[in-house]
């Protein structure tokens, strides 16, 4: 009852809008079909790896589901590279789903007649998980909307529209999980676009075109993720019950959940829940001391597949993970550590290394990383240079540090958590609370920054990692005030996810210029495609707002369209041309080519099927003049005067977006 109330507040119709709950309850109710089918596939293929393991579940606690999502998002990727599950239009995806859901019954034949399904989430300590609705209903309301309308901090979803959700909607295109030279990030490992991709497979025959299905699933896959970060919560509560009380592992999981950032990226199409969730699989069995080689390789391949779901897992669950293990191994014993792993990482790894490999014709694996050691591949030494400059630290140590203040300790998505943290750890550190627990939290939180510091652009999404070390030294601290002062520690596990469900709330509010529910199932509002068509008065407001639908409206079903500045094509119905910051810009090659001969660049283009190009003056300002990200022949060209002399205006909009259509030799 409390969920539904706080969506329907949250949903509440403003400024004369109707309310959104209903879309909403619609959206969540027919993206549980395909979110739930991956989910208990997941669960089969992690009772697979615990049987042909023989992994001892009384000692290591639940972990069918941990080992099926790497499992899962593995497979989907390994299957997906050799494109096995468009194998029948969608008949290879769900016949991976029907070999997990066979997996999941047998698993749960084996609990029944083992009668062990106990939950233990009951009694009073459930409160804790109670004062965590707030923030979980926030997520689900959030991801029940069309990506690109909600979270400022985000960009408004600009990463989800431009690799995130665009990359499985460009496999679905392709047929397979295949690098894109346009785009730097599809030779990312992507194993959670994978996932996506795996979905939209799935949909596209429900949707309204053939290779649309990715926009049909993409509220599925913000689900998806939600249901992820819950997932990341559990693990985060089981590695706490190592340690502290039922009660305080409970806090810890509902804590973990408040975090506005878990709500914010949660909620997103995005990729950080593996890295919480595995890193606090991977500490639960570091921390079990293992000694056979498969368990080594377990741990070696989830730490693999976490880098899998994103790079920066390197040295946010591997590096701190490779700590705890030499803390917990005897020296003698640390080749045989290194080797295990590493071979469970290789497994993990290869299928993305084999896959950029093949699609480089033998060039760097790991592009576009490495690329002064293993080869810059297609790009010149100048666009590798841009990349790595904007992809590590800037500024001397001291200015790291205060970045690091204004990213963690006060930045309003992390609430107070991180003054929360370092006070409960004093706490512990008084109350003398499980000391191996507090030494590995201190630990991993250590590496976790250092490597923060001095090895990524200092994002504060980037420290997502960071909850599980921060959760456990809370409930430490809480855990040790419990022989003296049991009812101040329990208030405290109950209050912390409460306040922060409700700061989340405020933020949410915020959003969307004060309307943030206004796209919930918002597909057609982002595309102006539907049946029926729109009224003709929303059509012209729809169009006289947004680029995209302009273009799938008013413009030919095959007339193509390049993006100048733009790196979001996601919604875009039309054959499109385009290309991250980071990638060859089509016209910076024909400038190059061609010198100062203008009427040359628009022939070029002409030639090219490209005659109509969407320019974003204020992006290429920002990416080329500010930031210094665009290719840099834009710098100085004025851009403006060009399409002015050699082209035509046909639509313009506030945004700074302006359609031109080049003229061709003679008119």
């Amino acid at each position: 009852m409390l969920a539904i109330g706080i969506s329907i507040w949250l949903t509440r119709g403003r400024g004369g809008e109707v309310s959104r709950f209903a879309p909403a309850l619609f959206v969540m109710a027919f993206d549980a079909i395909p979110v739930s089918g991956w989910l208990i596939a997941a669960w089969g293929f992690g009772s697979l790896v615990r049987t042909g393991l023989r992994l001892d579940a009384a000692e290591l606690g639940p972990i069918d589901f941990g080992l099926g999502v790497p499992a899962l998002l593995w497979l989907d990727h390994a299957l997906g590279a050799a494109g096995l599950l468009q194998v029948g239009g969608s008949a290879g995806g769900w016949l991976l789903l029907c070999v997990g859901w066979l997996a999941a019954m047998l698993s749960l034949r084996e609990r029944l007649e083992a009668r062990n399904l106990s939950l233990r989430i009951g009694g009073v300590s459930s409160l804790a998980l109670v004062a965590a609705v707030p923030a979980l209903t926030v997520m689900f309301i959030a991801a029940a909307s069309a990506p690109g309308w909600l979270w400022a901090s985000e960009a408004g979803g600009y990463d989800v529209l431009e690799y995130h959700l665009q990359m499985p909607r460009e496999w679905l295109t392709l047929g397979s999980i295949t690098p894109q030279v346009h785009n730097a990030y599809s030779f990312a490992p992507s194993y959670v676009e994978a996932a996506y991709y795996h979905l939209a497979v799935l949909l596209d025959p429900l949707a309204q075109r053939p290779g649309n299905g990715a926009l049909k699933a993409a509220t599925a896959c913000q689900m998806l993720h939600a249901a992820l970060m819950i997932w990341a919560a559990r693990e985060v509560t089981l590695l706490a019950s190592r340690y502290v009380s039922h009660w305080m592992a409970l806090a810890a999981g509902a804590m973990t959940l408040s975090v506005p950032w878990v709500v914010v990226t949660g909620s997103m199409a995005y990729n950080e829940a593996p890295l919480i969730g595995l890193l606090a699989l991977c500490w639960r069995l570091s921390s079990a001391e293992p000694r056979a080689w498969r368990s080594l390789a377990l741990i070696g391949f989830l730490a693999g597949v976490a880098c899998g779901a994103k790079l920066t897992a390197a040295g946010f669950v591997v590096a701190p993970i490779g700590v705890l293990l030499l803390l917990h191994t005897p020296a003698a014993r640390w080749w045989r550590a290194a080797l295990g792993c590493a071979a469970g990482g290789l497994i993990a790894l290869g299928p993305y290394a084999l896959r950029n490999w093949a699609a480089l014709d033998g060039g760097n694996p790991l592009f576009p990383f490495a690329t002064s050691v293993l080869g810059a591949a297609h790009w010149t030494a100048e666009q590798a240079q841009r990349w790595n400059e904007a992809h590590g630290p800037h500024g001397t140590w001291a200015q790291r540090l205060v970045a690091l203040w204004q990213m963690a300790f006060m930045h309003g998505q992390w609430a107070w958590l991180w003054l929360l943290a370092p006070a409960a750890g004093a706490l512990a550190w008084i109350g003398r609370s499980n000391r191996t627990a507090r030494r590995d939290a201190l630990v991993v939180l250590a590496v976790q920054l250092i490597f923060w510091l001095t090895l990524t652009h200092l994002q504060s999404r980037f420290l997502l990692p960071c909850i599980p070390a921060l959760m456990l030294l809370i409930v430490l601290g809480l855990d040790a005030l419990v022989p003296r002062f049991l009812a101040t520690a329990c208030s405290v596990s109950i209050i912390v996810p409460a306040a922060m469900g409700a700061w989340t709330m405020m933020i949410f509010n915020s959003q969307g210029r004060g309307m943030p529910a206004t796209f919930i199932d918002g597909e057609i509002f982002r595309t102006g495609v539907s049946q029926p068509p729109l009224d003709r008065r929303l059509e012209a407001d729809l169009i006289a707002a947004n680029s995209d639908i302009y273009l799938n409206l008013r413009t030919r079903a095959d007339q193509g369209v390049y993006l100048l500045g733009d790196a979001t094509p996601f919604y875009i119905l039309r054959p499109v041309v385009w290309h991250t910051t980071w990638d060859t810009s089509p016209l910076g090659e024909i400038i190059r080519e061609h010198g100062q001969d203008e009427q040359a660049w628009a022939q070029a283009l002409i030639e090219r099927g490209i005659a109509t190009v969407l320019v974003n003056y204020a992006e290429l300002d920002r990416l080329g003049r500010r930031d210094e990200w665009y290719d840099p022949i834009f710098k100085e060209l004025d851009v403006q005067g060009f399409f002015e002399r050699r082209g035509r205006v046909v639509a313009a909009w506030p945004s700074g977006r302006v359609l031109y259509e080049l003229k061709a030799a003679g008119q």
